[in-house]
């Protein structure tokens, strides 16, 4: 095993200099969407007294689209994160569906035992044990299976939690879906003449910046990736075929964060691109002496739909944030059924131990006893043969005891340990579920 240790610090150094720059690149990037809507108000400001209403009718169009873009946007994450969701609960059934599949012996459980609600686990039989009617027991239950014992409400409960941030979710793409329309209804009512003036676009400057942003998370999680390969070769040891390659790739980490450097300086070229804009809307506005009062009323509304829409956005990026916090949560309640489900093998193969031990030392100790009187009986029989033969010439008062017999001896024998009855097949149905999660099938 080689020692990768002196990794460790370059390739750290580098996944924090990366993200450091990523973070500060996607401050500029959500800077520059806020600069490019101002640029899109400032220049329908100036193509209001410029060159009429059709131009304002264009920018509140763009602002509208922009909105649908960013609804669309979260309705995408908001989808992955639906598939996301189906693949944790589809999981979470797999073994919820395993464990009512696995049937549990009637002598493992008591019907009158009574449940801890603290717990994921509940005893089936808490509410109604051992019922009667009119002094006449009930007919007997069915068997009982693992699923019985788990306490199914705390999973419909974290399903409530997931539905109600769901929900509110949809409440703020409805919303802004109301936003949009609102606003398209306002730009048709105008009927706003043509005109061929100029049209302001940061769109593609945009989108350069959101390539160059999505290039550098590429590279984040290369970088992230590496690190951890690095972590887990320095606590565990790597060969050194592996060593070597973790070393060239760790030889590569500057370059890496070069491009990054490089990456993020296109990103603030763009911004100082946008900004130059900015100021030469400002100085386009400053140039003019008159607007058009009829259509202040639809300024008010892009602007307050604009500022409806980043508060919007940072909603949703709280509640996205709460939902993948469901998500783990999913995923811990399957691993917990899991563990419990191998649990469960594991202790009927634990039981079986147990009742053959129990056998093996009761064979023992019928052994022993059975030895035990073999040999007093042979014991018995030379004492007798020398008292027949040399006791006619012993005086009676020579030796008191010669004519004793060997007492019997005794071997105390606890009792025998409870256990529950297994059947063959569940322990062999436990050794193969044990075989299969430590990868032995």
């Amino acid at each position: 095993m080689v020692d990768v240790t002196p990794l460790l610090e370059p390739s750290e150094r580098a996944l924090q200099d990366a993200q450091a720059l990523c973070t500060d690149a996607q401050d500029v990037v959500h800077a520059t969407t806020r600069l490019a809507v101002d640029i899109l108000a400032l220049d329908a400001r100036v193509r209001w007294v410029s060159e009429g209403m059709l131009e304002q009718f264009k920018l509140a169009a763009a602002v509208a689209k922009t909105l649908e873009a960013q609804r669309q946007r979260l309705l995408d994450q908001v989808k992955e994160w639906d598939a996301q969701r189906a693949q944790h609960v589809s999981a979470l059934d797999a073994v919820l569906d395993a464990c009512g599949a696995q049937l549990v012996p009637v002598s493992f459980y008591h019907t009158d035992a009574l449940a801890d609600d603290s717990d994921v686990f509940r005893d089936p039989d808490s509410a109604d044990h051992q019922p009667h009617v009119n002094g006449v027991a009930k007919a007997k239950q069915p068997q009982k299976t693992l699923r019985d014992f788990i306490d199914e409400r705390a999973i419909e409960d974290a399903g409530d939690r997931v539905d109600d941030e769901r929900n509110r979710f949809d409440d703020l793409l409805a919303a802004s879906m109301r936003a949009q329309a609102s606003l398209e209804a306002h730009v048709d009512f105008l009927q706003l003449p043509q005109t061929d003036y100029p049209e302001v676009n940061p769109e593609p400057a945009l989108l350069d910046q959101e390539k160059h942003a999505a290039r550098m998370a590429a590279h984040l999680t290369a970088l992230a990736r590496h690190y951890e390969q690095v972590c887990a070769a320095a606590r565990e040891g790597v060969a050194a075929q592996d060593a070597e390659v973790l070393a060239r790739d760790t030889e590569e980490l500057p370059a890496i964060v070069a491009e990054l450097r490089d990456f993020a300086g296109r990103i603030l070229d763009i911004q100082t691109h946008l900004s130059e804009q900015h100021q030469t809307a400002h100085a386009n506005l400053a140039a003019l002496r008159a607007t058009q009062a009829h259509l202040d009323a639809l300024e008010k509304q892009l602007e307050t739909t604009l500022a409806d829409e980043d508060a919007l956005a940072g909603t949703a990026a709280d509640i996205l944030e709460h939902l993948h916090a469901h998500l783990d949560a999913l995923a811990a309640l399957r691993e917990t059924y899991a563990s419990y489900r191998l649990a469960y093998a594991r202790l009927v193969l634990e039981l079986d131990r147990r009742a053959r031990y129990s056998a093996a030392a009761e064979e023992v100790v019928l052994g022993a006893l059975a030895q035990l009187d073999a040999m007093r009986e042979e014991e018995m029989r030379d004492r007798a043969l020398f008292f027949a033969e040399q006791g006619a010439y012993l005086p009676d008062d020579l030796c008191l005891y010669v004519g004793a017999m060997p007492p019997p001896t005794e071997l105390a024998q606890g009792p025998r340990e409870e256990l529950p009855i297994l059947d063959e097949r569940d322990v062999a149905e436990a050794r193969r579920n044990v075989d299969l999660s430590e990868g032995r099938l």
